[in-house]
């Protein structure tokens, strides 16, 4: 036990918060450095306490007995001077005998400092990388607009080349600023709801692909009544179209088709292709951030493994769902779900 213990000690002296480990008899097995400077306290205190009241605090110390029942919780205490965010959970797979509460404590304006600067960081940088994209893109779709009829097929398709290349830095881009919002908590500070029609926001999405399938007009059927009102974000639920649109066209040479329908207040829409399908273990880890599937198609179509993962969250923070259903070499259903009338009688 002493040896497991010890390996404990070593795991905390590298994490940059306060880390406690308690027993089942609220001795206090493992402590870094952080956690003693958050809590204003000595490893002499520690060594020498008579009860974790005396330590930790009555807060911090109900919270961690109330663990024994709630199993994970989170608490926010004031301890010399500063406020303190502890996140408390109990388990039974550290250590061989009993159970143990592991205790995690950050300084609250800390953390909000530095999420802060990460927003500030990461909003340069993608401002600085868009301005000579954008100077790039515009200059390219000159060239293509007034001298690619006199230019060699040599070049014409190193232009193309570098148009291509352009549209997918900005896919990144947005999909990394994308990433951003959700993970900061940011995605419903973010919505602008608007009412339109499930065939806006297709038709929209629809244009925005013209240019990566040319083909598009013949081979997306859609079905159903495109008056179907929708109340949601309006750019956030195209995207989420054009991601699903622009996936099943790549994945299927045949005919994709698009069904609307109104459901219990709810305009559902099911992208439907007919092509290699997904293997049924694999479809839950659809939505896991940077997963893709194995597949010959992946290996030849470039991407991130985040369009699920983003397209899931933004339609979750519009009430609404996503969903796959699948059957390999038969073809791949996407399901979308998301409220038409008021926002307020969904919540």
């Amino acid at each position: 036990m002493q040896d497991d213990i010890a390996k404990l000690q070593a795991f905390a002296d590298n994490v940059p918060e306060g880390i406690l480990i308690i027993d089942g008899s609220e001795n206090i097995l493992v402590f870094n450095k952080q956690a003693l400077k958050l809590l204003g306290t000595s490893v002499e205190e520690i060594l020498l306490q008579t009860s974790i009241e005396t330590t930790l605090g009555y807060e911090l110390s109900q919270a961690i007995r109330d663990a024994e029942v709630r199993k994970q919780s989170h608490i926010e205490i004031f301890k010399s001077g500063r406020c303190l965010h502890c996140g408390i959970n109990r388990t039974s797979g550290l250590l061989d005998q009993g159970k143990q509460t592991i205790v995690s404590i950050s300084d609250v304006f800390s953390l909000k400092r530095l999420e802060e600067v990460k927003k500030e960081f990461i909003s340069a940088i993608l401002h600085k990388i868009r301005s000579p994209l954008a100077t790039l893109q515009t200059s390219l779709s000159v060239l293509h607009e007034y001298q690619s009829q006199t230019m060699t097929d040599e070049a014409r398709e190193v232009l193309e080349m570098g148009r291509h290349e352009i549209d997918r830095l900005n896919h990144l881009l947005n999909s990394l600023r994308d990433l951003f919002i959700i993970e900061t908590g940011l995605e419903q500070d973010d919505i602008k709801y608007e009412h339109f029609t499930a065939g806006n926001a297709i038709e929209a999405a629809l244009k925005k692909l013209l240019l990566l399938h040319k083909d598009i007009i013949t081979r997306v059927k859609i079905e159903g009544a495109l008056s179907t009102p929708v109340f949601a974000d309006f750019q956030r639920f195209c995207r989420v179209l054009e991601l699903l649109i622009d996936n099943a066209l790549v994945f299927s040479k045949d005919i994709v088709s698009t069904s609307i329908f109104l459901i219990d207040d709810l305009c559902t829409i099911k992208i439907k292709d007919f092509g290699i399908g997904i293997a049924e273990d694999t479809i839950p880890m659809l939505f896991t951030k940077y997963f893709r599937e194995d597949n010959q198609v992946n290996r030849t179509v470039q991407g991130n493994g985040l369009g699920l993962f983003i397209s899931r969250a933004w339609m979750e923070s519009m009430s609404g769902s996503i969903s796959i259903e699948s059957v390999q070499n038969q073809g791949t259903t996407v399901i979308l779900t998301v409220p038409s009338g008021s926002i307020s009688s969904h919540e």
